[in-house]
């Protein structure tokens, strides 16, 4: 389906599902990063993986936790992975950009701790509480004019285009934030209306989930011009999935081969719970 019906859908599936209660919120997600690795027969991607929990009190009972997990390395591709396996397939790998370090394929230990909740999030470039985000409104133009209230002209990690900000922020606040599903709603609601929204047809994430993907260039001075795709499952309404692919590629990503995958986000996890959190291997 195109872009503006897919995204449709996605709200209507999104307002219609049920507002479970539970103890926390828990949303669980991976995340992966390219980073080149020199071996004597040339140059192969592999991605650095993270696994991250929030598990959010939904009284004051109980405590919120932020938990991760390093889950090792994978190589980006198959021609990637018969390059690592040629070069001794080795359990430790030297990465040289964009810092030199040692990454490891195997998974390591479980961190966390308890957090403060209400300070956890950002929207574009400023810190949002917890009680911000609910205010959040639901009628997708002034949800739109609030996100736009938060507009200063972007730079860092932001467009300093206005539609690409709004853009990507709205995208954030369909797949990261913890808002209600009628705010979900009215952000898709709002990616339906904004132009250089593109639709890609079906695809599958890094994990193989299959969705609906909907695409848009975003351009930043300091990395160059990437393609960011949302993953969405039209079915519930929930996004799956946000990656980034390069265009043109400068700076700290001037290595990357144009239509490779630079980045990746995958929603494993979002729903209300009664269950405990996970034991932690460090306190951090």
């Amino acid at each position: 389906m195109d872009s503006s019906r897919l995204l449709l859908v996605a709200a209507e599936r999104s307002d219609k599902a049920p507002q479970a209660d539970g103890r926390y919120l828990t949303i669980q997600t991976e995340n992966g990063f390219a980073v080149p690795v020199n071996a004597a027969d040339g140059t192969y991607t592999m991605f650095q993986k993270t696994g991250g929990q929030y598990w959010l009190a939904n009284s004051g009972a109980d405590s919120s936790w932020a938990i991760s997990q390093s889950l090792g390395a994978a190589p980006a591709t198959p021609s990637d992975e018969a390059a690592w396996r040629r070069d001794g397939s080795p359990a430790t790998i030297k990465i040289s950009k964009p810092k030199p370090f040692d990454l490891q394929i195997a998974p390591g230990k479980v961190y966390g701790n308890t957090v403060d909740a209400k300070h956890l999030f950002a929207l574009g470039d400023r810190n949002v509480s917890q009680a911000q985000l609910d205010a959040l409104p639901t009628d997708p133009t002034a949800l739109r004019g609030a996100l736009l209230s938060r507009f200063g002209g972007g730079g860092g990690d932001m467009p300093t285009d206005r539609d690409q900000w709004l853009l990507t922020v709205a995208a954030h606040v369909v797949i990261d934030l913890p808002v209600s599903n009628a705010v979900r709603a009215a952000a898709y609601r709002v990616l339906a209306t904004l132009p250089g929204v593109r639709g890609l047809g079906a695809v599958h994430d890094m994990r193989g989930r299959p969705g609906q993907a909907i695409a848009f260039t975003q351009d930043n001075p300091a990395i160059g011009r990437f393609e960011v795709r949302l993953i969405i499952d039209p079915d519930t309404g929930q996004a799956l999935a946000r990656e980034m692919r390069a265009v043109k590629p400068s700076g700290s990503w001037s290595w990357i081969a144009p239509g490779a995958l630079s980045t990746y986000q995958l929603v494993l996890v979002s729903k209300n719970t009664n269950d405990d959190p996970p034991a932690v291997d460090v306190k951090n």
